[in-house]
């Protein structure tokens, strides 16, 4: 096991697993090994396996990547954030991952997910979110309110420039999912402030004003590099093009 990789897994998996959207119990367990006050072993492991939505992607790019261990750091990077990896996957891989996986769950609406492979979907969390996960079906049936909205902009990994500090949270500006005319978009430039959990010490003497930062469920999870804020931003547009082409997704 990567301990960077593992340590990133975790920054990223904590803020749905403490609200108890994904993953296993053992949240404080969780938290505590993501602030480095318990070593990384086979305990995060076994916590990160749990993730039945994450972990599988993560044995897929493994595969890709040449590697048996899903906390590898590049894998993880791809999942969350994206890199090369994602777009290795073969064609006919990842459709039976999706079939084995999806399958005998929702029946002939498998189709819906397998038309998207070869048209830029990819085994990354923004695929997940936006074209597995219910919420858009939810949107275009006018159901929930205000809730499906809410969540996919929480749940998706988003990215933003850090403005400057406020108490123990950030302000920021970057884009967010919009919903408008019954098309899912990005709107740009909006600023709020995010949380930066202060036991994250190592992350937080990295962040400057100007750093970019990866935020998922209001809080600040990464510091990226333009080059990881490119991915991000690439694979968060083409899964975004893929969930407004298709049907109402599916849990």
């Amino acid at each position: 096991m990567t301990v960077g990789g593992a340590l990133r897994f975790a920054r990223f998996a904590v803020p749905p697993n403490q609200r108890g959207y994904c993953g296993p119990a053992g949240e404080d367990e969780l938290a505590a090994y993501r602030a480095e006050e318990l070593t990384p072993d086979a305990g995060l492991r076994q916590l990160a396996a749990g993730f039945e939505g994450a972990w599988p992607y993560l044995e897929l790019l493994a595969g890709v990547a040449g590697t048996d261990d899903p906390l590898d750091d590049r894998v993880v990077e791809a999942y969350w954030i994206g890199n090369e990896l994602c777009t290795r996957v073969e064609t006919m891989d990842w459709g039976l991952h999706l079939t084995d996986r999806f399958g005998p769950r929702i029946g002939r609406d498998i189709d819906r997910l397998t038309s998207s492979v070869g048209r830029g979907a990819v085994p990354h969390h923004s695929f997940h979110v936006f074209n597995v996960y219910p919420w858009v079906g939810l949107l275009r049936d006018g159901r929930g309110g205000d809730e499906p909205l809410r969540i996919l902009r929480e749940c998706h990994i988003s990215w933003a420039v850090v403005i400057d500090r406020v108490g123990d949270g950030l302000l920021v500006e970057g884009p967010r999912p919009t919903w408008a005319g019954g098309v899912l978009g990005l709107c740009d430039g909006e600023r709020r402030t995010v949380w930066l959990d202060p036991r994250l010490a190592h992350l937080g003497e990295t962040i400057r004003t100007g750093s970019i930062v990866a935020i998922h469920w209001g809080e600040a999870v990464d510091v990226l590099t333009h080059r990881q804020r490119a991915w991000l931003a690439r694979l968060t547009e083409t899964q975004l093009a893929i969930a407004n082409r298709a049907g109402i997704p599916v849990r």
